[in-house]
């Protein structure tokens, strides 16, 4: 629908110049709502203007629909903030709305039969021969969003279409946009300074760095459906959601502020600031403070009794994807028992299921006793492109619950009991087929967003060649190269692993573009890269093992290189975060792996000579990494 290549604009010439957007790339499709924030200043607005052509930028391409933006778009409609200035006084809310199709050269009478239509969606549907000053601000800024729909946009810009009513209409206008959304499968962009409200309407957010404008982070999101004021905002995974964007907001802001403060510092004192944040004693940027809901419960049992409850939920989940429920509902509704009967399974038991997965939000009763998928029930389908089914059965696979269910042993000796047990993780899959067949799609599906988001999310100006260390079938380096055509890679892997690598790149049209070595990480990395990629790689080894991993590829780079990781990044605080869940997985399944903190990751970087940053925040708590070589 929308694709946004390498993005520049800057005001005025000369010295006093401003750098708003700089190599700015992104992609939305179509029917999609992303939601963009970021610090104050940080060019939204500009980002915005350029879309809807109002001004052209510096340099790159906006296509719309295909068709470059060289001018205001006919397919396009653009709602912003302030809605007194948008509105004609002088107009009927009416006329207001129909003025936009005067350019379809409809007649008069036609207009403001749409006008009405229009005013009916959103609430307003008396209201069309009042005038605009006779209607609080909520109900100016539903007019607004009523103009855009009677124009019938392929695209829906809205800058900060929200942020001058109360709080209370700001959720109504919420609501309005995603039914809005729904009724009219229309795209969706909206800026907005508001983490929550990114969160509650948006299928992705994008987090955009401080002035001149990059993309910081893109982060898919999965809630259930429908949205519920106060259901969805309570949902943990919208608390964990929350945070993470907290976190990286605020971490944009602060490395702004860092900026200018190394701006400001005598030379003497310069050198200090190019030191690592863990050489400085300075820890990652904190989050923007979550509530608990524990904290505010009477009863101190509540926190025990819901981990309990979500061991029970998802036992009910395994049942589902085991027994393929989401598939057979795929082409629509179906009672329980004949759910059960495609299933082979005992109608009453499935029901008790049906309840409880329901309550989670991923079915819904659409008359009683009748169940149909809701849009995250639709994750439990083998064939969908977001499916978690694998990741259910990898979790409830007979081997991966009785390591998890030995972790007190574990904890005592502070050795895998799995390991003991079964030998090495993928010893075990290889002796196990199916659990190995799983657990490689299960891997496809949780790299594909990651790949993704470092391929849109980091700036690849400036290298040549990235080499893949570890890269497994390729699927990041692919994703980055298709991303980015100037560049050249490299897959650096064991034997067993190129043939599925070489059939993977070669089916995404880019062998001309890589080649492929083979080798030991632990004994040396090949030169000749500008960057080195590790994709959830550190997290697998011990430090010694880790470090010697780190001091091949430092062997390898050159002083103009940098080194990008993937890992999950934990707070060095009690802030909730996913990778703190997935290390207890990673303490029971493997002998040495471990996720690590913010200063444990950057002190094993520091040790070899590295200076690190988050260059940016991925999907499901992993972070993106960059070291470069240490002054």
């Amino acid at each position: 629908m929308l694709h946004i290549d390498n993005l520049t604009h800057r005001y005025g010439k000369g010295e006093k110049s401003h750098l708003a957007i700089d190599g700015l790339s992104l992609t939305v499709a179509e029917n999609e709502l992303v939601s963009i924030v970021g610090p104050s200043g940080s060019g939204k607005s500009t980002l915005i203007r350029c879309i809807a052509g109002l001004i052209r930028p510096t340099s790159g391409q906006i296509t719309l629909a295909g068709t470059p933006v060289e001018h205001t778009p006919d397919n396009l409609a653009v709602v912003f903030q302030d809605y007194s200035r948008s509105l004609f006084p002088w107009m009927t809310v009416a006329d207001n709305v129909a003025l936009p199709l005067r350019r379809k050269g409809r007649d008069r009478r036609d207009r403001i039969a749409v006008a009405n239509e229009a005013l009916e969606q959103v609430g307003l549907g008396g209201a069309g021969r009042k005038y605009p000053w006779e209607l609080s601000g909520g109900m100016q800024q539903r007019v607004s969003i009523a103009r855009a729909l009677a124009y019938r946009p392929a695209l829906m810009l809205m800058d900060e279409p929200f942020g001058s009513v109360d709080a209370q209409t700001r959720e109504d206008l919420e609501d309005l946009l995603l039914s809005v959304r729904e009724h009219h499968k229309m795209t969706i962009i909206l800026i907005t300074h508001d983490i929550d409200e990114s969160v509650y309407v948006g299928d992705r957010v994008i987090v955009l760095s401080p002035a001149p404008a990059k993309v910081r982070g893109d982060l898919p999101i999965v809630l259930p459906t429908p949205r519920d004021q106060i259901a969805t905002r309570e949902h943990p995974d919208f608390v964990h959601l929350r945070a993470e964007i907290g976190r990286l907001v605020r971490r944009t802001s602060d490395d702004q502020a860092d900026d200018q403060a190394e701006a400001n510092q005598p030379a003497s004192t310069q050198a200090q600031s190019d030191q690592s944040p863990c050489q400085q004693g300075v820890t990652m940027s904190e989050a923007a403070s979550v509530p608990s809901n524990d904290s505010q419960r009477a009863d101190p049992r509540d926190a025990v009794w819901n981990v309990m409850r979500g061991l029970w939920r998802f036992t009910a989940l395994h049942a589902m994807a085991e027994l393929r429920c989401a598939d057979h509902l795929a082409d629509g509704p179906l009672s329980a028992d004949e759910l059960a009967k495609r299933c082979g399974a005992d109608a009453a038991a499935l029901e008790r299921v049906l309840r409880v997965v329901a309550a989670i939000g991923l079915v819904k009763q659409v008359t009683p006793g009748t169940y149909a998928l809701t849009e995250s029930g639709e994750t439990l389908r083998s064939d969908s492109p977001n499916s978690l089914r694998a990741g259910i059965l990898v979790n409830a696979e007979a081997g991966s619950w009785d390591a998890m269910g030995s972790l007190p042993e574990a904890v005592r000796t502070g050795r895998s009991t799995f390991v003991e047990k079964y030998g090495p993780l993928y010893d075990y899959l290889a002796a196990h087929p199916e659990a190995g067949l799983v657990f490689n799609e299960f891997m496809r599906l949780r790299s594909q967003p990651m790949a993704q988001g470092v391929a849109n999310g980091y700036d690849f100006s400036g290298i040549n060649t990235i080499m893949d260390v570890g890269g497994g079938k390729g699927t990041f380096l692919a994703a980055i190269l298709d991303a980015h055509p100037h560049l050249r890679g490299v897959l650096f892997e064991r034997d067993a692993v190129m043939p599925e690598a070489r059939e993977n790149v070669t089916d995404r049209g880019l062998t001309d573009r890589c080649d492929f070595v083979t080798g030991d990480f632990f004994e040396s990395v090949p030169e000749g890269a500008d960057a080195y990629l590790l994709a959830s790689i550190i997290h697998n080894w011990d430090d010694d093992d880790a470090l010697r991993i780190l001091r091949s590829v430092r062997a390898a780079l050159p002083e103009h290189g940098r080194v990008l990781l993937v890992d999950a990044v934990l707070p060095d605080d009690d802030r909730p975060h996913l990778g703190k869940d997935l290390d207890v997985r990673m303490l029971t399944l493997f002998g040495g792996g471990r996720e690590r903190t913010e200063s444990d990751y950057f002190g094993l970087l520091t040790e070899v000579g590295l200076r690190a940053r988050i260059a940016a925040e991925l999907p499901i708590g992993l972070s993106l990494v960059e070291a470069v070589p240490a002054d």
